[in-house]
């Protein structure tokens, strides 16, 4: 009967999964330990309120990982006695630490690629969060079996000690169970974090596009592709005119309305602030001509339109822009800077027109 129970046991051995049961650490898996460590790392930024950025799973990966780390011992001082650390406690030590030796000789990653890795070990995670939920839930089917076949015994006091077992080792499944959930929950919720976190790093704030960094990286997918596209730059005519007379903030107004223009003209294209008061749209697969065509009515459009400073009534005027458009594919011709001198001669014309090639 013993044997029964410890072939149950020793068979599944869920119980050291979540490190809930510690009889045979030695038999916890890479991915368990990798779940283990994300799950901590999860735990010490929500104690903490502190955000997901690189910088603080770094301090979160060094305090559960490595404890003996420079970087550990300076938390656990900071946070001594329960003290919560703030965020802008974190940043210093992690400036403090930045010029250590192993971190100078490890490359520097790119925003994204931080953002991209950490979706990498969020999705890791989660997997390894279902295979171990999954893992618990024939674990405790097995056990109920064992107790099952226990029931059949006649020896009283054999039966008693083992169903005692078997209740505990039932109890700690179902706390594994709990746990496991708990653990799905704050993967899912840290993932959307993550999502939200990336969404905003390729985003401009003034006008809701996709910014310099996010055009480049949809840019660079198409060079991959070698797509065919056709590329319209636009910038502003006179634009520091309208910040120098009206402010700033009447400016970034202006850039708004610029935007949902070239956003309705040009919908279902990619179009994005290049930078100040530039814009970019591309269009895939769509000659110069037809892209011409949408532009020009964005720039019609504004043309028609006097614009008010909705505060005070002041009048702003008319915006206009000028634009360049160049044709081609992607990855084999430099067209952004083909726009960019098709634009030049666009404001050299007189500004308020469209030159392509």
């Amino acid at each position: 009967m013993v044997t029964v129970i410890c072939n149950i046991i020793r068979s599944e051995g869920l119980g050291i999964a979540m490190g809930i049961i510690t009889p045979f650490p030695q038999n916890r898996s890479i991915e368990e330990e990798n779940a283990r460590i994300l799950r901590e790392v999860g735990h010490f930024l929500a104690a903490h309120a502190l955000r997901s950025t690189p910088g603080n799973y770094r301090l979160a990966f060094e305090q559960v990982a490595n404890p003996n780390s420079p970087l550990a011992k300076a938390i656990e001082a900071a946070t001594f006695n329960g003290v919560r650390l703030l965020q802008s406690e974190a940043d210093r030590l992690l400036r403090e630490t930045a010029g250590d030796e192993d971190d100078a000789r490890r490359p520097v990653r790119p925003q994204t690629e931080e953002l991209d890795l950490a979706f990498r070990q969020m999705e890791a995670f989660a997997r390894t969060i279902e295979i171990v939920r999954l893992e618990t839930e024939d674990y405790g089917r097995n056990l109920e079996s064992g107790a099952a076949a226990i029931e059949e015994v006649g020896d009283v006091f054999a039966k008693a000690s083992l169903l005692a077992i078997t209740s505990e080792m039932l109890a700690r499944t179902r706390l594994a169970e709990t746990r496991l959930a708990e653990a799905e929950r704050e993967a899912s919720a840290l993932r959307e974090k993550l999502a939200a976190a990336e969404q905003d790093a390729r985003t401009d704030v003034v006008t809701g596009l996709l910014n310099r960094r996010g055009f480049d990286m949809r840019w660079q997918a198409l060079e991959r592709e070698n797509a065919a596209v056709s590329i319209g730059l636009c910038d502003v005519d006179r634009f520091k005119q309208v910040n120098d007379g009206h402010g700033h903030e009447v400016g970034d107004r202006v850039l708004r309305v610029i935007a949902d223009t070239l956003r309705h003209f040009c919908g279902g294209h990619l179009v994005a602030r290049f930078g100040g008061e530039e814009f970019v749209v591309v269009f895939e697969k769509v000659r110069a001509a037809d892209a011409e065509r949408c532009l020009e009515q964005a720039r019609m459009e504004l043309e028609r339109r006097v614009l008010h400073d909705r505060d005070n009534g002041a009048r702003i005027g008319i915006i206009t822009f000028s634009a360049g458009i160049a044709e081609g594919r992607a990855g084999a011709t430099p067209l952004i800077s083909q726009a960019d001198e098709l634009l030049y001669r666009a404001k050299k014309k007189g500004r308020n027109r469209i030159c392509r090639a």
